[in-house]
Protein backbone atom coordinates (compact mmCIF):
# COMPACT_ATOMS: atom_id res chain seq x y z
CA UNK A 1 0.00 0.00 0.00
CA UNK A 2 1.30 3.14 -0.90
CA UNK A 3 0.08 5.38 2.38
CA UNK A 4 -0.94 2.62 5.05
CA UNK A 5 1.13 0.62 7.21
CA UNK A 6 1.02 -1.40 9.98
CA UNK A 7 -0.48 1.26 12.47
CA UNK A 8 -2.39 4.06 10.25
CA UNK A 9 -0.57 6.08 8.53
CA UNK A 10 2.78 7.52 9.81
CA UNK A 11 5.84 9.22 8.95
CA UNK A 12 7.33 12.32 9.92
CA UNK A 13 5.31 15.21 10.65
CA UNK A 14 5.53 18.34 7.87
CA UNK A 15 6.64 15.77 5.49
CA UNK A 16 5.02 14.18 2.79
CA UNK A 17 1.88 12.39 3.11
CA UNK A 18 2.05 14.19 6.23
CA UNK A 19 1.76 17.32 5.11
CA UNK A 20 -1.57 19.83 4.67
CA UNK A 21 -2.22 19.50 1.21
CA UNK A 22 -2.35 15.20 1.59
CA UNK A 23 -4.24 15.37 4.59
CA UNK A 24 -7.38 17.95 3.61
CA UNK A 25 -7.59 15.02 0.45
CA UNK A 26 -7.45 12.62 3.29
CA UNK A 27 -10.27 14.07 5.26
CA UNK A 28 -12.27 14.22 2.00
CA UNK A 29 -11.91 10.87 1.26
CA UNK A 30 -12.46 9.65 4.78
CA UNK A 31 -16.20 11.23 4.29
CA UNK A 32 -16.76 9.19 1.21
CA UNK A 33 -14.88 5.68 2.51
CA UNK A 34 -17.12 5.26 5.79
CA UNK A 35 -20.72 5.10 4.40
CA UNK A 36 -23.28 4.84 7.48
CA UNK A 37 -26.00 7.17 8.26
CA UNK A 38 -23.81 9.27 10.83
CA UNK A 39 -22.67 12.71 9.60
CA UNK A 40 -20.33 13.39 12.20
CA UNK A 41 -16.89 12.27 13.26
CA UNK A 42 -14.97 11.81 16.48
CA UNK A 43 -11.35 12.85 16.31
CA UNK A 44 -8.57 13.01 18.83
CA UNK A 45 -4.76 13.33 18.63
CA UNK A 46 -1.86 12.74 21.57
CA UNK A 47 0.67 15.67 22.99
CA UNK A 48 2.94 16.25 19.87
CA UNK A 49 3.24 19.39 18.40
CA UNK A 50 2.24 18.70 15.07
CA UNK A 51 -0.90 16.81 16.05
CA UNK A 52 -3.02 20.51 15.83
CA UNK A 53 -2.00 20.93 12.53
CA UNK A 54 -2.82 17.28 11.52
CA UNK A 55 -6.04 17.68 13.23
CA UNK A 56 -7.37 20.73 11.76
CA UNK A 57 -5.72 19.70 7.61
CA UNK A 58 -8.18 16.95 8.14
CA UNK A 59 -11.15 18.68 9.69
CA UNK A 60 -10.73 21.02 6.74
CA UNK A 61 -11.02 18.59 4.30
CA UNK A 62 -14.01 16.44 7.00
CA UNK A 63 -16.30 19.55 6.84
CA UNK A 64 -15.50 20.69 3.51
CA UNK A 65 -17.46 17.37 2.28
CA UNK A 66 -20.36 17.88 4.73
CA UNK A 67 -19.64 16.34 7.76
CA UNK A 68 -19.48 17.40 11.41
CA UNK A 69 -16.38 17.08 13.71
CA UNK A 70 -16.58 15.97 17.06
CA UNK A 71 -13.44 17.42 18.85
CA UNK A 72 -11.94 15.29 21.83
CA UNK A 73 -8.44 17.56 21.86
CA UNK A 74 -5.77 15.96 23.38
CA UNK A 75 -7.03 12.12 24.82
CA UNK A 76 -5.94 8.14 24.90
CA UNK A 77 -6.47 6.46 21.05
CA UNK A 78 -9.24 3.66 23.52
CA UNK A 79 -11.24 6.71 24.78
CA UNK A 80 -11.54 8.17 20.72
CA UNK A 81 -12.27 4.07 20.09
CA UNK A 82 -14.79 3.87 22.95
CA UNK A 83 -17.01 7.48 21.93
CA UNK A 84 -16.58 6.48 18.33
CA UNK A 85 -18.33 3.68 18.89
CA UNK A 86 -20.98 4.93 22.06
CA UNK A 87 -21.67 7.87 20.04
CA UNK A 88 -22.66 5.86 16.77
CA UNK A 89 -20.16 8.08 14.93
CA UNK A 90 -19.30 7.64 10.99
CA UNK A 91 -15.94 7.10 11.72
CA UNK A 92 -13.10 8.00 14.26
CA UNK A 93 -9.66 9.33 14.10
CA UNK A 94 -6.91 9.14 16.12
CA UNK A 95 -3.79 11.96 15.09
CA UNK A 96 -0.32 9.99 16.99
CA UNK A 97 2.58 8.16 16.35
CA UNK A 98 2.58 6.15 19.55
CA UNK A 99 5.54 5.53 20.62
CA UNK A 100 7.79 6.98 18.11
CA UNK A 101 9.48 10.37 18.59
CA UNK A 102 7.93 13.56 18.74
CA UNK A 103 9.06 14.63 15.35
CA UNK A 104 6.65 11.65 14.00
CA UNK A 105 2.99 11.58 13.93
CA UNK A 106 0.61 9.74 12.35
CA UNK A 107 -3.13 8.91 11.64
CA UNK A 108 -5.50 5.96 12.76
CA UNK A 109 -9.03 5.47 12.00
CA UNK A 110 -11.83 3.57 13.76
CA UNK A 111 -15.11 2.00 12.31
CA UNK A 112 -17.77 3.14 14.14
CA UNK A 113 -17.83 -0.25 16.07
CA UNK A 114 -14.50 1.37 17.72
CA UNK A 115 -12.48 -1.80 15.38
CA UNK A 116 -9.42 -0.55 13.13
CA UNK A 117 -9.70 -1.27 9.43
CA UNK A 118 -8.37 -4.58 8.47
CA UNK A 119 -5.51 -4.04 5.36
CA UNK A 120 -8.19 -5.02 2.61
CA UNK A 121 -10.60 -2.10 3.85
CA UNK A 122 -7.24 -0.16 3.99
CA UNK A 123 -6.70 -0.64 0.59
CA UNK A 124 -10.44 0.18 -0.45
CA UNK A 125 -9.67 3.18 0.93
CA UNK A 126 -6.42 4.31 -0.11
CA UNK A 127 -8.36 4.46 -3.85
CA UNK A 128 -10.14 7.28 -2.69
CA UNK A 129 -7.62 9.20 -1.01
CA UNK A 130 -6.21 10.50 -4.70
CA UNK A 131 -9.53 11.04 -6.74
CA UNK A 132 -9.56 14.73 -4.19
CA UNK A 133 -13.38 14.44 -4.14
CA UNK A 134 -15.24 18.15 -3.76
CA UNK A 135 -18.65 17.15 -2.98
CA UNK A 136 -21.23 20.14 -3.55
CA UNK A 137 -22.88 19.85 -0.36
CA UNK A 138 -23.21 22.58 2.81
CA UNK A 139 -20.55 22.40 4.74
CA UNK A 140 -20.10 20.92 8.43
CA UNK A 141 -19.03 22.31 11.35
CA UNK A 142 -16.42 21.75 14.46
CA UNK A 143 -17.72 20.97 17.50
CA UNK A 144 -15.81 20.34 20.65
CA UNK A 145 -17.17 17.64 22.85
CA UNK A 146 -17.13 18.91 26.38
CA UNK A 147 -16.84 17.35 30.02
CA UNK A 148 -15.47 13.99 28.20
CA UNK A 149 -13.24 13.00 31.18
CA UNK A 150 -16.38 13.10 33.30
CA UNK A 151 -18.60 10.71 31.05
CA UNK A 152 -15.62 8.44 30.32
CA UNK A 153 -14.44 8.03 34.16
CA UNK A 154 -18.22 7.34 35.15
CA UNK A 155 -18.09 4.42 32.53
CA UNK A 156 -14.95 3.11 33.97
CA UNK A 157 -16.98 3.48 37.54
CA UNK A 158 -19.34 1.33 35.80
CA UNK A 159 -17.30 -1.68 34.94
CA UNK A 160 -14.86 -1.76 38.43
CA UNK A 161 -16.09 -1.54 41.99
CA UNK A 162 -12.56 -0.69 43.13
CA UNK A 163 -11.52 0.89 46.03
CA UNK A 164 -7.84 1.88 46.15
CA UNK A 165 -6.75 3.76 48.67
CA UNK A 166 -4.68 1.24 50.24
CA UNK A 167 -2.36 0.74 47.41
CA UNK A 168 0.92 2.68 46.52
CA UNK A 169 0.69 3.59 42.84
CA UNK A 170 3.08 5.94 41.10
CA UNK A 171 2.10 6.62 37.15
CA UNK A 172 4.59 7.62 34.25
CA UNK A 173 1.88 9.32 31.71
CA UNK A 174 4.89 9.28 29.13
CA UNK A 175 4.11 13.48 28.77
CA UNK A 176 1.27 12.01 26.54
CA UNK A 177 -2.51 12.27 26.76
CA UNK A 178 -2.63 10.16 29.69
CA UNK A 179 -0.95 12.97 31.48
CA UNK A 180 -4.55 14.66 32.23
CA UNK A 181 -7.06 11.57 32.20
CA UNK A 182 -4.85 8.78 34.15
CA UNK A 183 -4.63 11.19 37.63
CA UNK A 184 -8.08 11.61 37.82
CA UNK A 185 -9.28 8.30 36.74
CA UNK A 186 -7.12 6.45 39.40
CA UNK A 187 -8.30 9.22 42.23
CA UNK A 188 -11.48 8.72 41.03
CA UNK A 189 -10.86 5.57 42.80
CA UNK A 190 -9.46 6.65 45.90
CA UNK A 191 -5.95 6.65 44.86
CA UNK A 192 -3.45 9.35 45.56
CA UNK A 193 -1.45 8.30 42.84
CA UNK A 194 2.62 9.78 42.42
CA UNK A 195 2.20 11.12 38.90
CA UNK A 196 5.67 11.62 36.85
CA UNK A 197 6.00 12.82 33.44
CA UNK A 198 2.82 14.27 32.65
CA UNK A 199 4.22 17.72 31.64
CA UNK A 200 3.98 17.45 27.48
CA UNK A 201 5.32 20.56 25.53
CA UNK A 202 5.21 19.27 22.53
CA UNK A 203 8.63 17.77 22.30
CA UNK A 204 8.61 15.60 25.07
CA UNK A 205 6.25 12.65 24.78
CA UNK A 206 8.25 9.19 24.92
CA UNK A 207 11.27 10.89 25.78
CA UNK A 208 13.45 8.75 28.32
CA UNK A 209 9.77 7.73 29.70
CA UNK A 210 6.18 5.95 29.57
CA UNK A 211 5.97 2.05 28.69
CA UNK A 212 9.56 2.28 26.39
CA UNK A 213 11.74 3.33 28.91
CA UNK A 214 11.30 2.42 32.64
CA UNK A 215 14.33 3.40 34.16
CA UNK A 216 13.11 6.76 35.60
CA UNK A 217 9.84 5.31 36.95
CA UNK A 218 11.74 2.14 38.65
CA UNK A 219 13.96 5.30 40.13
CA UNK A 220 10.93 7.24 41.04
CA UNK A 221 8.17 4.10 41.59
CA UNK A 222 6.43 4.39 44.96
CA UNK A 223 4.40 1.12 45.34
CA UNK A 224 3.15 -0.27 41.81
CA UNK A 225 4.53 1.40 38.78
CA UNK A 226 2.51 2.25 35.82
CA UNK A 227 3.88 3.23 32.29
CA UNK A 228 1.57 4.12 29.87
CA UNK A 229 2.83 4.72 26.02
CA UNK A 230 2.43 7.96 23.82
CA UNK A 231 -0.97 7.42 23.57
CA UNK A 232 -2.35 5.38 26.14
CA UNK A 233 -3.36 2.41 24.72
CA UNK A 234 -0.16 0.08 26.61
CA UNK A 235 1.09 -0.24 29.29
CA UNK A 236 3.83 -1.52 31.36
CA UNK A 237 3.69 -2.28 35.19
CA UNK A 238 6.73 -2.40 37.70
CA UNK A 239 5.91 -4.58 41.19
CA UNK A 240 6.62 -3.57 44.47
CA UNK A 241 10.21 -4.85 43.81
CA UNK A 242 11.11 -3.12 41.09
CA UNK A 243 10.62 -6.10 38.64
CA UNK A 244 9.19 -5.20 35.02
CA UNK A 245 5.68 -6.63 34.24
CA UNK A 246 5.80 -6.67 30.77
CA UNK A 247 2.62 -7.16 27.89
CA UNK A 248 3.13 -11.22 28.68
CA UNK A 249 3.45 -11.16 32.18
CA UNK A 250 0.07 -9.40 32.53
CA UNK A 251 -1.43 -11.67 29.99
CA UNK A 252 -0.66 -14.43 32.41
CA UNK A 253 -1.89 -12.88 35.53
CA UNK A 254 -4.99 -11.87 33.94
CA UNK A 255 -5.78 -15.45 31.85
CA UNK A 256 -5.34 -17.31 34.79
CA UNK A 257 -7.68 -14.97 37.09
CA UNK A 258 -10.68 -14.90 34.39
CA UNK A 259 -10.22 -18.69 33.79
CA UNK A 260 -10.78 -19.54 37.74
CA UNK A 261 -13.82 -17.14 37.52
CA UNK A 262 -14.89 -19.25 34.26
CA UNK A 263 -14.50 -15.90 31.83
CA UNK A 264 -11.70 -16.89 29.92
CA UNK A 265 -13.62 -17.96 26.53
CA UNK A 266 -12.15 -21.10 25.16
CA UNK A 267 -9.81 -21.40 27.81
CA UNK A 268 -7.37 -19.93 25.17
CA UNK A 269 -5.79 -16.26 24.31
CA UNK A 270 -4.20 -14.69 21.64
CA UNK A 271 -0.38 -13.35 21.10
CA UNK A 272 1.88 -12.92 18.83
CA UNK A 273 5.52 -14.09 18.03
CA UNK A 274 6.98 -11.93 20.25
CA UNK A 275 5.63 -13.19 23.28
CA UNK A 276 8.03 -15.27 25.30
CA UNK A 277 7.48 -18.93 24.91
CA UNK A 278 7.90 -18.94 28.90
CA UNK A 279 4.49 -17.46 28.42
CA UNK A 280 2.76 -20.45 26.33
CA UNK A 281 4.63 -22.78 28.64
CA UNK A 282 3.69 -21.15 32.09
CA UNK A 283 0.14 -20.98 30.22
CA UNK A 284 -0.43 -24.74 29.44
CA UNK A 285 0.31 -26.17 32.61
CA UNK A 286 -2.54 -23.91 34.12
CA UNK A 287 -4.73 -25.15 31.54
CA UNK A 288 -4.96 -22.20 29.23
CA UNK A 289 -4.17 -22.18 25.25
CA UNK A 290 -2.44 -19.96 23.37
CA UNK A 291 -3.48 -19.16 19.43
CA UNK A 292 -1.24 -17.25 17.60
CA UNK A 293 -1.88 -13.97 15.52
CA UNK A 294 0.27 -11.47 13.20
CA UNK A 295 2.16 -9.25 14.61
CA UNK A 296 -0.30 -5.88 15.61
CA UNK A 297 -2.69 -5.20 17.59
CA UNK A 298 -5.14 -5.04 14.32
CA UNK A 299 -4.44 -8.92 13.79
CA UNK A 300 -4.87 -9.62 17.49
CA UNK A 301 -8.20 -8.13 17.58
CA UNK A 302 -9.58 -9.74 14.71
CA UNK A 303 -8.16 -13.35 15.39
CA UNK A 304 -9.92 -12.18 19.02
CA UNK A 305 -13.64 -11.47 16.90
CA UNK A 306 -13.17 -14.23 14.86
CA UNK A 307 -13.02 -16.91 17.81
CA UNK A 308 -14.27 -15.27 20.17
CA UNK A 309 -12.11 -15.16 22.90
CA UNK A 310 -11.99 -12.68 25.78
CA UNK A 311 -8.06 -11.80 26.22
CA UNK A 312 -5.57 -11.12 23.78
CA UNK A 313 -2.37 -8.90 23.14
CA UNK A 314 1.41 -8.22 22.74
CA UNK A 315 4.42 -8.30 24.96
CA UNK A 316 4.68 -4.25 24.26
CA UNK A 317 1.64 -4.16 26.80
CA UNK A 318 -1.25 -3.25 24.09
CA UNK A 319 -4.00 -5.89 25.72
CA UNK A 320 -7.51 -6.26 24.79
CA UNK A 321 -10.01 -7.33 27.38
CA UNK A 322 -13.06 -7.80 24.81
CA UNK A 323 -15.16 -7.70 28.00
CA UNK A 324 -14.50 -4.05 28.45
CA UNK A 325 -13.20 -2.75 25.19
CA UNK A 326 -12.57 -3.06 21.46
CA UNK A 327 -8.80 -2.12 21.62
CA UNK A 328 -6.01 -2.15 23.69
CA UNK A 329 -6.57 0.25 27.01
CA UNK A 330 -3.61 0.92 29.07
CA UNK A 331 -5.99 1.94 31.75
CA UNK A 332 -7.92 -0.47 31.99
CA UNK A 333 -5.94 -3.12 31.64
CA UNK A 334 -3.85 -1.56 34.70
CA UNK A 335 -7.06 -1.59 36.79
CA UNK A 336 -7.96 -4.89 36.17
CA UNK A 337 -4.67 -6.31 37.61
CA UNK A 338 -5.19 -3.65 40.24
CA UNK A 339 -8.57 -5.26 41.07
CA UNK A 340 -7.19 -8.80 40.70
CA UNK A 341 -4.67 -8.14 43.53
CA UNK A 342 -7.39 -6.40 45.83
CA UNK A 343 -9.57 -9.13 45.18
CA UNK A 344 -6.97 -12.42 46.10
CA UNK A 345 -5.31 -9.82 48.76
CA UNK A 346 -2.30 -10.04 46.85
CA UNK A 347 0.90 -8.32 45.65
CA UNK A 348 2.03 -7.54 42.41
CA UNK A 349 5.47 -9.96 42.84
CA UNK A 350 3.10 -12.55 44.19
CA UNK A 351 0.95 -12.71 41.21
CA UNK A 352 3.57 -12.50 38.77
CA UNK A 353 4.19 -16.48 37.97
CA UNK A 354 5.63 -16.33 34.53
CA UNK A 355 9.31 -17.79 34.32
CA UNK A 356 10.59 -16.13 30.73
CA UNK A 357 13.01 -18.05 28.47
CA UNK A 358 16.18 -15.64 27.61
CA UNK A 359 15.18 -13.57 24.77
CA UNK A 360 17.76 -11.82 22.38
CA UNK A 361 16.29 -8.85 20.50
CA UNK A 362 17.91 -6.48 17.80
CA UNK A 363 17.16 -3.71 15.34
CA UNK A 364 19.35 -3.10 12.55
CA UNK A 365 18.41 -0.22 10.26
CA UNK A 366 18.09 -1.24 6.44
CA UNK A 367 18.10 1.18 3.71
CA UNK A 368 15.15 -0.70 2.25
CA UNK A 369 13.31 -3.65 2.85
CA UNK A 370 14.04 -5.83 0.84
CA UNK A 371 11.94 -9.13 1.03
CA UNK A 372 13.66 -11.51 3.04
CA UNK A 373 13.12 -14.57 1.13
CA UNK A 374 15.39 -12.42 -1.32
CA UNK A 375 18.28 -12.24 0.56
CA UNK A 376 20.05 -16.05 0.53
CA UNK A 377 22.52 -15.42 2.81
CA UNK A 378 20.07 -14.13 5.45
CA UNK A 379 18.01 -17.10 4.86
CA UNK A 380 20.85 -19.27 4.77
CA UNK A 381 21.79 -17.93 8.42
CA UNK A 382 18.65 -18.28 10.06
CA UNK A 383 17.34 -21.81 9.03
CA UNK A 384 21.07 -22.79 10.40
CA UNK A 385 20.14 -21.26 13.59
CA UNK A 386 16.58 -23.18 13.82
CA UNK A 387 18.60 -26.06 13.09
CA UNK A 388 20.86 -25.74 16.32
CA UNK A 389 17.68 -24.89 18.48
CA UNK A 390 15.44 -27.35 17.34
CA UNK A 391 12.55 -27.25 20.01
CA UNK A 392 13.93 -25.33 22.83
CA UNK A 393 13.69 -22.02 20.99
CA UNK A 394 12.71 -20.46 18.43
CA UNK A 395 13.82 -17.57 15.64
CA UNK A 396 11.97 -14.64 14.68
CA UNK A 397 12.87 -12.12 12.38
CA UNK A 398 10.55 -9.44 10.07
CA UNK A 399 10.69 -5.86 9.45
CA UNK A 400 9.51 -2.36 11.08
CA UNK A 401 6.11 -1.92 9.71
CA UNK A 402 6.65 2.08 10.30
CA UNK A 403 10.44 2.75 10.58
CA UNK A 404 13.40 1.01 8.19
CA UNK A 405 14.10 -1.34 10.78
CA UNK A 406 14.72 -5.54 10.78
CA UNK A 407 13.80 -6.62 14.11
CA UNK A 408 16.02 -10.33 14.69
CA UNK A 409 14.55 -11.72 17.94
CA UNK A 410 15.64 -15.21 19.17
CA UNK A 411 14.75 -16.93 22.42
CA UNK A 412 16.63 -20.28 23.63
CA UNK A 413 17.58 -21.59 27.07
CA UNK A 414 21.38 -20.03 26.85
CA UNK A 415 21.21 -16.01 26.65
CA UNK A 416 25.10 -15.93 25.42
CA UNK A 417 24.52 -18.39 22.67
CA UNK A 418 21.09 -16.89 21.45
CA UNK A 419 23.13 -13.49 21.56
CA UNK A 420 26.07 -14.78 19.37
CA UNK A 421 23.47 -16.35 16.73
CA UNK A 422 21.38 -13.14 16.61
CA UNK A 423 24.80 -11.23 16.20
CA UNK A 424 25.73 -13.40 13.40
CA UNK A 425 21.79 -12.87 11.66
CA UNK A 426 22.15 -9.31 12.12
CA UNK A 427 25.79 -9.21 10.48
CA UNK A 428 24.23 -10.83 7.15
CA UNK A 429 21.78 -8.41 7.09
CA UNK A 430 24.45 -5.25 7.78
CA UNK A 431 26.36 -6.93 4.79
CA UNK A 432 23.22 -7.12 2.33
CA UNK A 433 20.98 -4.69 3.14
CA UNK A 434 21.66 -2.12 5.92
CA UNK A 435 23.27 1.05 6.90
CA UNK A 436 25.43 -0.41 9.02
CA UNK A 437 23.79 1.06 12.43
CA UNK A 438 22.54 -1.04 15.08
Amino acid sequence: MRYFGTDGIRGEANKFPLVPEFLVKLGKATVTYFDNDSRAIILAGDTRQSTTMIASALSSGIVASGCDVLELGIAPTPVLAYFTRILKAKCGIMVTASHNPWQDNGVKFYKNDGTKLSEHQEENFEKLIDLDINEDSEPGAIHPLIEWQEDYIAHLKTLFDLDLASVEITLDCANGPTSFLAPMVFEAFNAKPKVIHNAPDGKNINENCGATSLNNLKKERQGVGIAFDGDGDRVIMIDELGNTIDGDHIMGIIAVDLKEENKLQKDSIVITKYSNMGLRVALWEKGVKVDYADNGDQYVSALMKNHGYSLGGEKTGHIILSEYETTGNGIIVALKVLEIMKKKNKKLHELNFLKEYPQILINVEVKEKIPIENLPNVILAIEGVESKLGDNGRVFVRYSGTQNLVRIMIEGQDKDLIRSYADKIAEEFKQQNSTGNE
